[in-house]
């Protein structure tokens, strides 16, 4: 099986179980982990964990009672297995139950928070069906170039829809009309030591900054 990350797309959609769930309860209720694509680890250029960040279900902004900033990761360089990413709480993540199968995120001071593991969130890999569909990497990051281009927005990954990038100078809208892990929109000379937020409608899908030139390349002809 083979983990799809757009199956999630930008909103809230991992649901901690409540305090009265029969089976796995969780410490409190409304909480859930939200795609947090600023702390993704990459290696090769190939992203190897996706990161989910700890949010308030009942309002979709971060929480704030004391679980905030807390990530976990899907590992997929390792068997599609979930894990503590950094190293702050939670300070385990494993599996429990069958059929569904929940993750546990028990944290430092003995709380426990559970999810189900659903299986709409991956593709089979087998090579038994027929279906050809890509499985989209989500990559969209600032890389400075030499040259005229300077700092350049690059889009990849992403599923169909409307984009906007906002921050400082610039305010630029397109249209994605098919997923694909291709280059799907750019913009060069993005003003340096600026941070640029990327939006899919409404929603925020990831924050980006000028400020750390990690990559230098030659300029494009």
């Amino acid at each position: 099986m083979t983990f799809n990350p757009s199956n999630f797309g930008s909103d809230l959609d991992i649901y901690c179980t409540s305090t009265s769930d029969s089976n796995y309860p969780s410490q409190s209720n409304g909480q859930g982990f939200a795609r947090y694509a600023a702390s993704d680890v990459y290696v090769g250029g190939t992203i190897t964990k996706y990161a989910y960040r700890m949010f308030d279900s009942s309002t979709g902004n971060q929480a704030s009672d004391g679980y905030a900033n807390h990530e976990i990761c899907i590992n997929v360089s390792n068997n599609n297995t979930w894990e503590d990413l950094g190293s702050s709480d939670p300070v385990s993540v494993t599996t429990v139950g069958t059929s569904p199968e929940y993750i546990k995120c028990t944290f430092g001071g003995g709380a426990v928070f559970y999810f189900e593991n659903k299986s709409s969130w991956y593709t089979d890999s087998s090579g038994g069906g027929t279906s050809t569909e890509e499985v989209l990497v989500e990559d969209a990051k600032m890389v400075f170039y030499t040259g005229l281009t300077g700092w350049r927005f690059e889009q990849r990954g992403y599923a169909a829809g409307s984009y906007q990038l906002i921050g400082g100078t610039v305010n630029e809208s397109w249209t994605v009309s098919s997923g694909s892990n291709n280059l799907q929109h750019h913009i060069s000379q993005i003003p340096a030591n600026g941070t640029y937020t990327l939006y899919s409608g409404s929603n925020v899908v990831v924050t980006l900054s000028t400020t750390s030139k990690k990559k230098v390349f030659c300029n494009f002809w």
